[in-house]
Order: structure tokens, then sequence, then C-alpha cells
């Protein structure tokens, strides 16, 4: 009796042990690399979903771990936007370089980026071009689109504009919005090798602007005005003008401003409006949007007089060659508006804005000089 219960208690063990070692290459099994992997994605998906970015940015950091050319290209994209992290266009390149290198496609378009826009590495147009095309050869949509610019700016590339638009075609045909605009400019540019057609023109802005491009509203938006290649209305131009600022587009807000200024396109003279678009603008480095604010500033139309916020913004003007930024700042400079009076400054600044043509600094100079 004793031995069938040691016999018993044997294969009990027996079975014990064969379902511990089972079990430990089921785990091992079940948690593999790709598992973990798997599931980091996952877990970034998920976050993604809730818009938690700094937990997004967390489980990528994780992802990559495992050498994933996805979990790289996605990390990159957390650098090069700031998503979740500070923004570091030196990190963002280093991963979409090591996507890259293992044959991803958008990490090829990522480094093409890096390169086209000089972010986390120095501006360079051959290796862009090179870039764009390994990952356009791939079928890349913005690879594509890249590409299409390189030949139209001939960025590492000598232009030509037939390519340009074989690539943009083929970048529009997969719905990437900004092909459509950069299509539309080149139908309207008479320097093109490509015979302009103000309707073809029209209607790739069209296209754009529909899916809510705020530049091709803001080209809309001329045409309407003009009447080229549509019929002319005013009304509708300025719908598209609205939106476009509305979007962030700098060269509609400063339109938009300007209307509100002068009282144009039957909008009724508004000086707060203009001031608020005029400023959108100004942050974005308007050059006339900037002129238009220190006249705000300087009168005092539409905010409070402020000698020195006039002169801080014609600074910024001239600094970017804005002729009549320059004069004003002149006036500044002569009349102490906001800083200290320095004849020779303002001496300078009207010949700087005489010299490129600005009437106004050329009777200032006449009257200072008048032998």
């Amino acid at each position: 009796m004793k031995r069938v219960w040691f016999i018993l208690l044997c294969s009990v063990a027996c079975l014990l042990l064969a379902e511990s070692v089972y079990a430990q290459q089921d785990s091992t099994r079940r948690f593999t690399s790709k598992d973990s992997l798997d599931f980091c994605i996952r877990q970034a998906e998920k976050s993604l979903r809730m818009q938690n970015a700094p937990a997004v940015f967390r489980w990528y950091r994780r992802a990559i771990r495992f050498n994933s050319p996805e979990a790289y290209v996605a990390l990159g994209n957390c650098y090069y936007y700031g998503y979740g992290t500070e923004l570091d266009y030196g990190k963002a390149y280093y991963c979409f370089y090591r996507a890259a290198e293992q044959g991803n496609k958008i990490g090829e378009y990522g480094v093409g980026k890096c390169y086209y826009y000089g972010r986390g590495v120095k501006r360079n147009g051959e290796q862009a071009a090179g870039w764009y095309r390994v990952s356009a050869s791939k079928g890349y949509s913005l690879a594509n689109y890249g590409l299409g610019c390189c030949y139209r700016n001939a960025f590492g590339v000598q232009r030509d504009d037939v390519k340009a638009v074989e690539y943009l075609e083929k970048a529009a045909a997969d719905s990437i919005v900004q092909a459509y605009y950069m299509l539309g400019t080149i139908y309207e540019d008479e320097s093109s090798t490509i015979p302009v057609d103000v309707a073809k023109a029209f209607g790739y802005y069209k296209q754009a602007a529909e899916k809510n491009y705020a530049k091709a509203q803001y080209r809309l938006g001329m045409f309407y005005e003009a009447g080229r290649g549509v019929e002319r209305n005013r009304e509708y131009a300025w719908q598209c003008y609205m939106k476009a600022a509305e979007n962030g587009d700098a060269d509609a807000q400063y339109r938009v401003g300007r209307f509100y200024y002068y009282g144009l396109m039957n909008v009724k003279f508004d000086y707060k409006k203009a001031y608020y678009w005029m400023m959108q603008a100004a942050k974005q480095n308007h050059s006339r949007a900037q002129y238009h604010l220190g006249l705000l500033y300087m009168n005092g139309e539409g905010i409070k007089q402020d000698y020195a916020a006039a002169y801080s913004w014609f600074r910024r003007s001239a600094d970017q060659g804005y002729a009549p930024g320059i004069y004003y700042l002149g006036k500044c400079y002569l009349n102490g508006y906001g800083v200290t009076a320095d004849r020779e400054s303002a001496i300078a600044c009207f010949r700087l804005a005489a010299d490129a043509g600005h009437s106004q600094a050329r009777t200032e100079l006449m009257i200072l000089f008048p032998d």
C-alpha cells in the first residue's frame, strides 16, 4: 500500500513538474520581444485616443528599445512637433534616421524633411531630394510632395516644373492638400515652363481651400476679388480671406486688417478690428502688418497711443527692409518718438527708404538738406 502511495505521489510530482515546465515555456512564448513591443504600441495608441501626450511619448520611448522602425518614426514625430515632450529637432532627426536605416519609407521621408528645412541637421538640398526620392520610390505620398517641391524650388536638383507637376500630381491623387496648392502656384506662374492656365490654378486652389488649407483660401480670395478665372465676387472674396485669416494665414490676416483700417471691400472702418488682425499677422513676422501696427500705436487708433510700441514695431518692419517701416523709423528718430532723438539715425533711415523708392523719404531729405 505504501508503495502504491509512493508511486502516486511520484506521478503527481512528475505531472506538477511537467506543468511547471510547460507554464514556463508558455510564459516565455507569451512574452517575447514582439509581444512587449505590441503592448507598448497598444498603450501608446490608447493614450493617443485619450489625448494624453506625455503618456504617448513615454510609451513610444519604451517601444524603441525593441528597435522597431515604426516606434522610431512615432517617437521622432513626438520630438519634431513637441508632442508630449520638449521640441528637439536633433533627437527627431536621430529617430527618423534609425527608422530609415531599416528601410522604413516614413523614416526616409522624415530624414529628407529634416534636411529640407535644416531641422536637427544642416540644411542640404541634395540630401533632402535624395531621401525624398528613396521614400517616393516606395509610394509614400508626402515624399512625392517633398520631391515635387525640390524640383519646383530648385533645391538640391535643377528646377524642372514638368517633374514638379509629375510628383505633385501623384501627391494630390492621394489627397495631400499642400500638393493642390503648389500645383496652383505653378499654373499661375508666368515664369514657369508650364503654360499659364488660370482655370487649372483656380481649380487646384479651390480643391485645397475646400480642405481648409489656409494659403489656398487666401489665393482663392484674390481670384474672386480680381475676377481672375472666375466671375468677380467681392463678398465671396471676403469670406475666403476671413477663413484663411481665422486659419492662421499671415497674408490673409494682414489683408483683413487692411480692409478694416482703410474701409475697403465694403468693410466699415474699425481700428480695433484692424489692430486685432494686424497683431495676429505681425506676430508671424509680417513686415507690412508690423508697419501698420506701428501706425496704430503712433496715432492711438484702436489702441492707446504708445510711441515706444510704435517705435518697436517700426523697427521690426524696417529690419525686414520694408520701405514705409524704414521711413517711419526715421520719423521716430527725428522726433524722439519712443526713442532718444537722433538726427543722424533719422537721416540714415530716410536715405535707405528713399533708395527703396519711398517718395516721402525723399521729401524729408529735401527738407533736411534744401541745398
